[in-house]
């Protein structure tokens, strides 16, 4: 969350998505900060008020961007909300590998990881969402059987490659078998 911060303040992104970003997620930090400092007993089922949303959507692969992606994943209902926000708990160990293949169809977090000690431009940018793109036109053509027992598909091989990601995915990576499907234009290596 500071990485996609800082794209706007030290990197000077000031696109619109750069600029919604880094003001939400601010505002998220702010909340979570406020929080903390009022907790007088931290227990193991401590859920985070300002962050739980966030890392729910995360560990379901929800990209936040899109209002309709978050509303058809939610629900309608107050009941299909608590459903979707408070049966799993995100920050346990046991998801660990769905949230962080899940976070490689969140192209604004993707992109944030593969810059975490890079600088972004504005170029890079947009060729993560063109990869996140390419990403899920591969993901159409794979079974949800297929998608489950593969691990990683050969797209997402392929993009944990052209975004230079594999130091953050060795477990998955170590993991997987390659599956061979047949693939449209591979993802952009301009990263």
């Amino acid at each position: 969350m500071v990485r996609e911060i800082r794209f706007l303040t030290d990197d000077g992104l000031k696109s619109q998505n750069c600029v919604f970003r880094a003001v939400y997620l601010m505002k998220i930090l702010d909340l979570f900060a406020d929080e903390l400092g009022q907790l007088t007993d931290v227990t193991t089922q401590f859920r985070s008020r300002a962050l739980n949303p966030i890392l729910q959507r995360r560990l379901r692969g929800v990209d936040e961007h899109e209002p309709e992606q978050v509303a058809l994943s939610v629900g309608k209902t107050l009941e299909e909300a608590a459903d979707f926000y408070l049966t799993l708990d995100p920050l346990d160990p046991e998801h660990i590998e769905t949230v962080l293949r899940n976070l490689l169809y969140i192209w604004p977090v993707r992109f944030s990881i593969s810059f975490l000690n890079a600088k972004g431009t504005d170029d890079a940018y947009g060729v993560a969402l063109e990869n996140t793109l390419y990403l899920l036109s591969q993901r159409e053509l794979i079974s949800d059987e297929d998608w489950v027992s593969a691990i990683l598909t050969e797209a997402e091989f392929q993009l944990i490659d052209a975004e230079h990601l594999s130091v953050y995915y060795e477990t998955l990576i170590s993991r997987s078998v390659r599956i061979p499907y047949v693939l449209k234009d591979p993802p952009n290596v301009d990263m």
